[in-house]
């Protein structure tokens, strides 16, 4: 078992993206390690089966608050550590950007945790500037409002200075100059202001447009010059306080960050001669997440550590500070996706799995069946290791043939339906010859294997819970959470239940390359078959959509204590039909209310009798207040290993 448990770890390699959070117990299952530690271990399927019991059904989400603690002090504790081994001259404050995860519970872990680092907050619109203005930060946490700017955000934001908040607004362009200045004025305040710059460094991977000299925010260098002077008649030269850059999300290699670094340092050093007042350096977000556990400079992960990230960005700015003769700056940044991703996994049963409904083994021949079916038989008796592969393009010249005699009339509904059991038999076992073998000649069986793989039908909405992966082809780690102490036997692709062709994941995790399928277990309807879908706790959360209305899903808020005993601090009810209804601005009542009319009707016609009527709106009320996901066979029960 032991055995089967390490080959499990180096299918899925839970401890590659991980980061010390996931692994694998003596069990077969999957455990979480709130702390990375070792000390605060929790089985993942126990949960599972404990939220189970409470009248929860699939698919779930479950969050670990203590993770986003740790997450938010290993980032402050890796600049501590930079600052101290360089003698950098200042400090490090961390602001957490409010639109990786607007949740409230997500917000509130956040802002508890980060109470004694002072951890602040980073807004980009005008109902983020109104979350922001209530949020319990702790006294000096920064407040900073970036983003397209009206009157009414700016003076909530000015308001925030009155209510004693450390606020920088950030001036993202002239009008947001001639806005505030104007403003404050009326409002007769002074209030701290930054600057976003638009660098010519650009940051790498799949956001890196979003940086460089023709990124969509931030001012170029001739307008940061007109700013100045706009503050400096206005008498506000001396209110600023903050240089600001962003160069992408999900930076994937430590060389352009380290570039931007350099040349942001270099800028804030030159305006800083000029500007005495200035006093941050906020070097945005970008601090990837390895997701696929390769630490190279794939789209999927970083080629850094967080460590090696705190220390490159003092170094650098130290470095050039120094060689500017100025004091360092402090450091400001918004990580986002390194604090949140960690912390949230979605755990989904598979609905349907594919059932062989015509086994070869079945399959019987006399002299009056067609050749062609003769012949698919006679490879599928006689495959052996040494002539799968001259016998395979046998086969694929035989079902061209099959399906060309179908489509000329000349075959039978069964005569097709045997011939690609057989077919497929072929290739199944074809597949499992080519994977003892090395070199180019496996390529082709490669790709086999992967037109091969299973559907399995997984009960959740990719564009409700996993909108990245459709939307710009996000890869997340994705494994069973139990079984693992036996050996999967299918190649999977998982679909959703939508009625969407896009609704599938069908890219998934590698150390060197990304897998064209999954390798599940063989599992039917009448089990309960869990995977675990992992680092979805940046985004996911507030870009999903409610196509074809399936809703949020059950939530468990988990807290893991010593020795793995786990308390559920919050579970949170998913959306109802009633509530998805609502979402798209029906009135559920209403559409009560023209049932029971159309009930009525067809009663009075003598259609439908009292009691079937009545059958059929109890149903429908009590189906309102039901789950948008489809319940699992009431039969169905956890295989026992």
């Amino acid at each position: 078992m032991a055995e089967q448990v390490n080959a499990a770890d180096k299918l899925y390699f839970p401890e590659a993206w991980g980061a010390g959070y996931f692994s694998i117990n003596g069990k077969g299952r999957v455990q979480v390690d709130v702390n990375a530690d070792g000390h605060h271990k929790v089985d993942l399927y126990e949960l599972v089966e404990q939220v189970r019991e409470k009248g929860l059904t699939p698919p779930y989400l479950f969050r670990f608050p203590q993770i986003l603690e740790h997450r938010i002090e290993h980032l402050h504790n890796a600049f501590a550590k930079a600052i101290e081994e360089f003698g950098y001259g200042n400090e490090y404050r961390g602001v957490f950007p409010v639109k990786v995860n607007h949740r409230r519970e997500v917000m509130e872990a956040i802002i508890k945790a980060g109470r004694r680092f002072q951890y602040g907050v980073e807004v980009g619109s005008k109902p983020e500037m109104y979350l922001a203005l209530a949020l319990p930060l702790v006294e000096g946490s920064l407040l900073l409002c970036n983003g397209f700017k009206d009157d009414n955000y700016m003076r909530m934001a000015m308001h925030a200075q009155r209510l004693g908040r450390n606020v920088v607004i950030i001036l993202e362009s002239l009008a947001d100059v001639q806005r505030a200045i104007r403003l404050a004025d009326k409002m007769k305040i002074r209030v701290p202001f930054g600057i976003r710059v638009r660098l010519h460094a650009r940051g790498s991977g799949r956001w890196e447009e979003s940086g460089g000299e023709y990124s969509k925010f931030g001012l170029s260098t001739g307008e940061v010059l007109e700013v100045l002077r706009v503050l400096e008649k206005a008498d506000r030269l001396d209110d600023l306080v903050l240089l600001h850059f962003h160069v992408g999300s999900q930076i994937t290699e430590i060389k352009r960050i380290k570039n931007a670094i350099k040349e942001a340092a270099r800028v804030y050093s030159k305006l800083k001669k000029t500007v005495n007042s200035l006093k941050y350096l906020n070097v945005g977000g970008g601090l990837g997440v390895d997701y696929d556990g390769s630490k190279t400079s794939s789209d999927a992960s970083t080629n850094y550590t967080v460590q090696e990230y705190a220390n490159d960005v003092v170094y650098m700015v130290m470095d050039v500070c120094d060689n500017e003769n100025i004091d360092p700056p402090m450091l400001v940044s918004e990580s986002g996706r390194a604090i949140t991703a960690y912390h949230a996994m979605l755990v989904v049963n598979v609905h349907r799995a594919p059932e062989n409904v015509l086994a070869v083994e079945g399959i019987t021949l006399n002299d009056d069946d067609p050749q062609v079916v003769h012949e698919l038989h006679y490879i599928c008796e006689n495959l052996s290791r040494k002539n799968y592969r001259e016998f395979y393009h046998d086969a694929l010249e035989y079902r061209d043939e099959l399906h060309s005699l179908f489509n000329l009339g000349f075959l039978e509904l069964e005569d097709r339906a045997r011939g690609e059991a057989l077919f497929f038999d072929i290739c199944h076992r074809s597949v499992k010859f080519a994977k003892r073998e090395r070199g180019p000649m496996r390529e082709e069986f490669d790709d086999l294997q992967r037109d091969l793989a299973y559907r399995y039908i997984c009960n959740f909405s990719v564009f409700q819970s996993l909108p990245d992966s459709w939307a710009v082809g996000q890869l997340f780690p994705i494994m069973p959470i139990h079984r693992l102490n036996e050996t999967p036997d299918q190649a999977a692709i998982l679909c959703d239940i939508t009625c969407d062709s896009d609704g599938v994941i069908e890219n998934f995790i590698d150390i060197h390359d990304e897998r064209r399928f999954l390798e599940l277990h063989r599992t039917t309807s009448k089990e309960l078959y869990w995977i675990g879908i992992f680092l979805v706790g940046a985004y996911q959360d507030i870009i999903g959509d409610f196509h074809n209305l399936f809703g949020k899903i059950n939530e468990a808020h988990v807290l893991v204590g010593e020795g793995g005993r786990a308390h559920f601090q919050k579970i949170l009810p998913g959306d109802s039909i009633r509530e998805s209804l609502r979402f798209v601005r029906y009135d559920p009542d209403e559409l009560t209310r023209s049932l029971e009319r159309t009930l009525a009707k067809r009663t009075g016609d003598e259609l439908l009798t009292q009691r079937e009527a009545k059958r059929i709106l109890d149903d429908f009320k009590s189906g309102l207040e039901g789950t948008t996901y489809v319940l699992p066979n009431e039969n169905a029960r956890t295989k026992k290993r």
